[in-house]
């Protein structure tokens, strides 16, 4: 009674429920976004790759910048202007990055620590001192003195300081290059005043850190000292240069050059080349060589280098060329090459001898619409299987469909199906695994299905968070006698390699079509009767059905014309696709079953399947066909054409009628008039019923039954929200009936299979709804016989009832509810107990969805029960979309609603509680521009969401409470290898490897030892321990150190204050000690001028040892590690290296380099 008093607006609603409800809703609703894309970024721009974070970093054109690690680790940011990413450098050693983009910005970026010990990418810095300078040609980092050089298109190199993240006013002038003999054999003399040209290319020396070479446009190159500023060597190659590369020794360097050539070069002889110029395929005129990298193995070079094609014959590929021995590829890309990276376990172990792990282990490629990395490795330089980045638009994707909670059984078919596919791709484990995932791993199995032009079916396992993994590819072009290969690799076999160059096919990107008809309109997988149905553009729908084993399949046809008896009619479009004979025995898996072909050939707008009932309902724009594929007969079709519209060009009204037909009931609205109906057959005049006034809704529905071919009966209620639009004396209904009522004249927008009350409350009956693009509703009535003759006995279908929206819009959705307001599962899904079994007492609902308003009806009287009019959210919002999803509380997790779930054309969503029609939430997700994800959008059981924010890439949202949408992933030194990580604000916590706890930080009272202790002002007071070793007193003091806290296992990295050393740092940040490698243990230094310094020292139990550095020296404490575990430090001095050997070496002097430093404190240790 409360209730029907507050819907009449006689009683106020309790301040308390509405409280109440508030508090319900922030459990229940809660808009998030990942700010992550799975897929191939669009329009990537540039490519870096960190060896001690193992990261890999992809920009784009459109500003967006990415990190990618292990499978489930992806941190993304965005620069502000959308300006295109030209350059990534990674900070060597630390947690951050730089990015130069377009605009000659600079843009210093932290992985910080965010919410549940994840990781997030944020923007600390932006430069932008270079706007008014030459456009930045090339990058190069100086790890020790922690710079980074800029080289400019004026010809200049630019110090810039990381520290402080500004332009320094050392620069390296063109003035200063000597010409190299550039005037007399490269240019001519009024073009040499212009210097050497741009700076191409800058690569610092692998042993010397302090000289770089300096590439120029023109062809000169230059060796530079750093310390001196000075030129040390010219080298002038005489053609236009591209890249230079060093040789790990640093003895030699390689350049390559625009004619398609490349020059290998002694660094210490300048004069001559060390080898002439080599053009590998020449003689004829070659495209330029871009990029090239130098590797020596086993005496043997490893060249890797891309372009340099013969211009007549194959200028136009896209070719990436790998050579080592008797070994020799030419990737072919079917996209532009916009850059690769080497990954070598000698750059990430930091050695420095020639063929100590120098053979590259896997080649990284970025391409413009894809990311393939090669096995090195193996003997064919196979491809090895993408966990992630994989080109989601191989063709153009044209259908997205979601699917949840997938048996296992099922699963792991589909993916040992899949791995017969990926057999060619190599064996070994994906190269990036850098980071780690944060939180339990995710036990569900959930697949998104994406339709593409070529035809092809596309399974990606989307179960793990920042990740999406193709699994299976199905594709139905062989059906129809189009060769359409399944490797997904596209890769040849080695006898198949054209003479001269040898070729080699890779990746899946494919932006052509065979044919446009084999395009792919709806999908749906039952996953509980294994029944997968695929709808093309030529109106094409073919049934699939998994096979557990090798088997003959013949495959049944049928046609459904539903224009058949339109005489009038000719179809003026394409025909139809032709199935062709299939090979005598198909492979395990999916096997086509039937095919059924809607006439005229246009394609598939609305898809339903019951897999209980084995019927399969199509809708076209011409109409709609109703099949049994049990005995794969015909059921019913209906022609939606118009007698008016029998062209066979178009089925929808022109524009100039449809503005006649809507100024026309404007203005019939306005007056108060109404016209009698006159699109139904006459029937007996019916006494109109009186209203009672309890529902606040509209007589806008009419209902006729063929069985009893009764006249229509109709209620007309006031709705005072709706218009102001009232029946004459006569008892006209207020209804549209203006001429297009006459026949329909519009495309089947959506179907719906219904287990209802329809005809009456005592019996449910099996029914078929189908919506129209104009607002008409068909209901039919469906006799099945039972199970045991169901194969024997054909299903019956009558029209039961019919609807027509007054305001005429397109009908989007149409669900049927049970008595508590649930949707109806399919019995399928009540059986396998996926599902809650409906209440079948009383009466059930109906929710009409159109563009303009959702609407309820009861069952089986259609009376209007509740309405939302969208109209009054916003003037020109439209639905594109409905769904329904079940909302779990966050606290109590034994409440659930189920809530239907709104798309607009303008991207916004809404959430509706059932059958009420309130609404709970609404937020912007998409953009408006984006038509084709607000189409494509596919919402999950659970409150969340899919949709393609690019041609490439895929976003997911939610808006459930309980089950944000976030990606939870660590990256930092820690998961690495490295027991400390190191941040901007110098205050960042990680877990400490093994389990330990290192205290990277101790203040001056904690410092003071026994053997070497600290005096006040700031020297070292050293003991005589020349030839001793007191490790037993090490391990004592090491006893008495506290230890954690039980349970307690990250590290924190605190900056403390001081007493000044006599050394050059103000505070002592972090020491760090990484596993053992060749009988040495490596440690690096972060100091408060956030430069890093790096050595090593003998393996060690525990006890104190002195750490040299380049320049400084480390007194530090050595913990014992666990088995299998690393050896970490606890910082105790740092000091000048200078002042040091004054302290404990008086005769050695100023130390110059390791080594000597080593040799120095041999005897301190």
């Amino acid at each position: 009674m409360d209730a029907l008093l507050r819907r009449l607006k006689l009683r106020k609603r309790d301040s308390r429920d509405d409280s109440a409800r508030k508090s319900l809703q922030e459990d229940l609703y809660k808009y998030s976004s990942n700010r992550y894309s799975a897929g191939l970024p669009s329009r990537p721009s540039a490519l870096a790759h960190d060896t001690y974070l193992d990261l890999l970093a992809i920009g784009t054109k459109s500003g967006a910048l990415s990190l990618y690690g292990q499978p489930g680790v992806c941190l993304q940011g965005q620069h502000e202007g959308g300006h295109a990413v030209l350059h990534i450098i990674f900070i060597t050693h630390q947690e951050k990055l730089i990015t130069v983009c377009s605009d000659n910005s600079l843009h210093l970026w932290l992985i910080s620590k965010g919410e549940n010990k994840s990781s997030v990418l944020e923007e600390k810095s932006l430069n932008t001192d270079f706007s008014r300078l030459k456009a930045i040609s090339s990058c190069c980092p100086l790890i020790q003195d922690n710079v980074l050089l800029l080289g400019t298109e004026g010809g200049s190199v630019h110090f810039f300081s990381i520290s402080s993240f500004s332009v320094t006013d050392k620069i390296i002038s063109q003035d200063l290059i000597p010409d190299g003999g550039l005037d007399d054999a490269t240019v001519e003399e009024d073009e040499c005043k212009t210097g050497p040209g741009a700076v191409e290319c800058i690569c610092q020396h692998p042993v010397e850190r302090n000289r770089v070479l300096i590439g120029f446009s023109l062809g000169i190159i230059c060796l530079w000292n750093i310390d001196d500023n000075v030129p040390v060597m010219i080298y002038n190659s005489m053609q236009t240069l591209e890249h230079l590369s060093f040789i790990r020794s640093g003895e030699e360097f390689v350049s390559s050059h625009a004619d398609g050539s490349y020059i290998l070069w002694n660094t210490a002889d300048g004069s001559v080349p060390k080898e002439p110029a080599t053009t590998p395929y020449g003689p004829f005129p070659c495209n330029s060589i871009r990029k090239i990298i130098w590797k020596s193995v086993n005496e043997e070079p490893f060249l890797i280098f891309s372009g340099g094609m013969p211009r007549a014959s194959y200028g136009d590929r896209y070719t990436i060329t790998a050579m080592h021995g008797e070994s020799h590829v030419v990737f072919d890309f079917t996209s532009k090459v916009v850059d690769f990276v080497a990954l070598c376990r000698a750059d990430e172990q930091g050695g420095s001898d020639v063929y100590d792990g120098a053979t590259p282990y896997a080649l990284i490629v970025l391409a413009e619409e894809e990311l393939l990395a090669i096995d090195l490795t193996s003997a064919s330089w196979p491809l090895f299987r993408q966990p992630y980045l994989v080109s989601l638009h191989c063709s153009v994707v044209t259908s997205i469909s979601y699917v949840s909670d997938v048996p296992e059984l099922l699963w792991n078919r589909i993916v040992e199906v899949g791995n017969v596919q990926f057999a060619q791709h190599s064996s070994q484990q994906w190269p990036i695994k850098g980071g780690k995932v944060v939180g339990q791993k995710s036990v569900a199995r959930d697949l998104l299905l994406t339709g593409h032009e070529d035809g092809s079916i596309n399974f990606w396992d989307v179960s793990l968070d920042g990740a999406i993994r193709l699994l299976h590819k199905l594709n139905t072009a062989n059906l129809f006698g189009i060769d359409a290969s399944n490797h997904l690799d596209r890769s040849e076999d080695l006898e198949d390699y054209e003479e001269w160059p040898p070729f080699r096919k890779v990746g899946i990107y494919d932006p052509f079509s065979d044919d446009p008809r084999l395009a792919i309109r709806k999908i749906h997988l039952c996953v509980l009767s294994e029944t997968f149905i695929v709808a093309g553009t030529a109106g094409q729908i073919i049934l699939f059905q998994y096979e557990r084993e090798e088997r003959e399949q013949d495959v049944q046809i049928a046609t459904i014309n539903v224009v058949a008896g339109r005489e009038n009619f000719s179809w003026r479009g394409h025909g139809p696709l032709e199935v062709k004979n299939l090979p005598s025995k198909l492979a395990t898996g999916f096997h086509p079953v039937c095919v059924v072909q809607m006439l005229p050939p246009v394609p598939c707008t609305a898809l339903a399947f019951q897999p209980e009932w084995q019927l399969l309902s199509i809708g076209t724009a011409y109409g709609m066909g109703l099949f049994d594929y049990a005995r794969c007969k015909v059921v019913y079709s209906k022609c939606t054409l118009s007698s008016s519209g029998e062209s066979g060009e178009s089925g929808t009204t022109s524009r100039r009628k449809s503005l006649q037909r809507i100024m026309r009931q404007s203005i019939r609205r306005l007056r108060g008039q109404t016209v009698d109906m006159q699109w139904l057959p006459p029937a007996e005049p019916v006494p109109e019923k009186k209203t009672d006034g309890n529902l606040p809704t509209q007589a806008d529905v009419t209902e006729q039954g063929d069985a009893r071919k009764s006249a229509l009966r109709c209620s007309e209620r006031k709705d005072h929200s709706e218009s102001t639009l009232t029946s004459d004396a006569s008892g006209s209904l207020p209804f549209d009936t203006s001429s297009r009522s006459q026949s329909v004249t519009s495309a089947v927008c959506c179907l719906h299979f219904a287990q209802v009350f329809l005809l009456n409350t005592q019996a449910s009956s099996s029914s078929l709804w189908m919506g129209t693009s104009h607002g008409g509703i068909f209901v039919f009535q469906l006799t099945l016989s039972s199970s045991d003759r169901r194969i024997h006995e054909p299903v019956q279908c009558a029209i039961a009832k019919e609807i027509r929206l007054r305001h005429g819009a397109p009908v989007i959705s149409i669900q049927a509810l049970d008595r508590s307001g649930l949707p109806i599962p399919g019995p399928l899904e009540v059986q396998h107990e996926r599902a809650k079994a409906p209440d079948m007492t009383g009466s059930h609902f109906v929710l009409i969805c159109s563009q303009q308003q959702l609407k309820v009806f009861t069952l089986p009287h259609l009376k209007p029960y509740n309405k939302f009019k969208f109209s009054t959210h916003g003037p020109n919002l439209r639905v594109a979309q409905l769904a329904f999803a079940s909302f779990r509380s966050k606290t109590d997790e034994s409440y659930v609603e189920t809530d239907a779930i709104s798309l607009s054309s303008e991207g916004e969503m809404m959430v509706f509680t059932l059958p009420q029609l309130r609404p709970q939430l609404s937020r912007d997700v998409i953009s408006k521009e984006n038509s084709s994800a607000i189409s494509g959008c596919v919402f999950t059981p659970n409150g969340m969401g899919y949709f393609l924010c690019s041609p490439s890439e895929v976003a997911r949202f939610s808006l459930s409470a309980r089950f944000p949408s976030l990606v939870c992933c660590s990256v930092g030194f820690s998961e690495v290898g490295v027991t400390g990580s190191f941040a901007a604000d110098n205050s960042v916590s990680e877990e400490a490897a093994g389990g330990r706890v290192v205290s990277a930080s101790r203040n001056a009272k904690e410092t003071s030892r026994d053997d070497t202790r600290t005096a006040g002002d700031g020297q070292v007071e050293s003991r005589d321990v020349a030839g001793t070793n007191n490790l037993s007193s090490n391990r004592s003091r090491e006893s008495r150190r506290p230890s954690p806290a039980p349970g307690f296992n990250e590290m924190s990295v605190a900056s403390q204050e001081t007493e000044r050393p006599t050394g050059l740092f103000s505070r002592i940040d972090a020491a760090v000690g990484l596993p053992r490698e060749a009988g040495a243990v490596t440690a690096s230094v972060l100091a408060s001028d956030a430069r890093i310094f790096s050595g090593s020292v003998d393996p060690v139990t525990c006890g104190s040892v002195i750490i040299p550095f380049s320049t400084k020296v480390v007194e530090a404490d050595v913990h014992e590690p666990p088995i299998g575990g690393m050896y970490s430090f606890d910082v105790c001095k740092i000091q000048d290296e200078k002042e040091f050997c004054k302290t404990v070496a008086p005769d050695a002097g100023f130390l110059s380099d390791d080594t000597t430093a080593a040799k120095c404190l041999s005897g301190v240790r």
